[in-house]
């Protein structure tokens, strides 16, 4: 199975093109190139693909580069989009319909050369931030101007593909944590706890959906395997996969639990007494329970890896390094 993929810089987007390779498929990444700027963690991503996936600078969707990839290096079975527009996505003003340009840019013409060039499906990472994705209370509307985006992205991506023919499937995120993860709760709960701090959980009550980084990868390899080897009438596919569907408190106890012991630290938290969720649904996750699909995954294992990340990334004290120091020996690099 030949892969061209966009998004490998990303955080899920690097380990589900690491899985990729691992299962066999050859994947080709366009990617907008590695800066001085860039931060540690994109450049650790970079590196760890380094030797799994070809990865192609200064082609971004829709580009001339992108373009001749497709007309020139292929043929490519599968084409994933998993590039996104994110900036900040939590922003007021997130710029949708600027997103979306970005995002389907040029996307007639990249369609006719994948379909001309042999392409048989398209895989497109979508958001239960979107509207009428996961599971929740309705309405269910898009969550902010990144979840509209995404929702619009969508549509114009299946009206590209139905028009060619080409099987289609949607790959939806949940929120996902792991090494080399973005700044968010998981980051900020073990750099906290890393220097010695309490931190505080904004909203706790929310019922959230959140799953380690390479559950999701198996996961999507899994479900590109699907996609790709499906011969049937249904052309358009979908995959929700689904971690720990609970609070977002529930979730916090459950982190501090695992990584206590392996950090070495106390992992101590608050809740803010009066949260406010603003536009936020108090229920939004995806439905299809995942750990069981993969025995291969190892939770204890993926802990410890965890552990090790955030005290290269964050520091910690002795103890935590010394707890730590046989795990680490005998862990694989990221």
């Amino acid at each position: 199975m030949r892969v061209l993929m966009t998004g490998v810089s990303s955080f899920t987007g690097s380990w589900m093109a690491r899985r990729l390779a691992e299962a066999g498929a050859v994947v080709t990444a366009a990617r907008r190139g590695c800066r001085a700027e860039d931060g540690p963690r994109i450049r650790e991503r970079s590196a760890m693909l380094a030797k799994r996936v070809r990865q192609v600078d200064e082609a971004p969707f829709g580009s001339d580069r992108f373009l001749d990839l497709l007309a020139n290096e292929g043929p490519f079975d599968l084409l994933c989009l998993h590039g996104a527009t994110v900036g900040d996505h939590r922003a007021e003003d997130f710029d949708a319909i600027y997103a979306l340009r970005q995002d389907t840019h040029r996307i007639s013409q990249v369609m006719e050369r994948f379909a001309a060039g042999g392409g048989r499906a398209v895989i497109f990472t979508s958001t239960v931030f979107e509207a009428d994705e996961g599971r929740g209370e309705p309405p269910h509307a898009a969550i902010g101007g990144y979840g509209l985006a995404k929702t619009l992205t969508w549509q114009v991506v299946r009206h590209a593909t139905e028009r060619r023919g080409l099987r289609l499937g949607k790959f939806v995120i949940p929120h996902p944590f792991g090494p080399m993860e973005k700044p968010g709760l998981t980051s900020m709960l073990a750099e906290a706890w890393l220097s010695g701090q309490v931190p505080t959980v904004g909203t706790p009550a929310l019922v959230r959906d959140h799953i380690h980084v390479d559950l999701l990868a198996l996961a999507y390899a899994r479900f590109a395997r699907e996609v790709h080897g499906w011969n049937g009438r249904t052309m358009v596919h979908h995959a929700g996969p689904s971690g720990h569907v609970e609070t977002v408190a529930s979730f916090v106890a459950r982190f501090a639990r695992a990584l206590g012991p392996l950090l070495g630290v106390p992992t101590r938290w608050s809740s803010a007494s009066a949260a406010a969720s603003g536009q936020q649904p108090r229920i939004r996750c995806n439905a299809e329970p995942t750990l069981t699909l993969h025995p291969e995954f190892d939770p204890n294992r993926a802990f410890e890896e965890l552990a090790v990340w955030y005290l290269q990334r964050f520091g910690g004290s002795g103890h935590g390094r010394r707890a730590l120091r046989i795990a680490e020996r005998s862990l694989e690099p990221v």
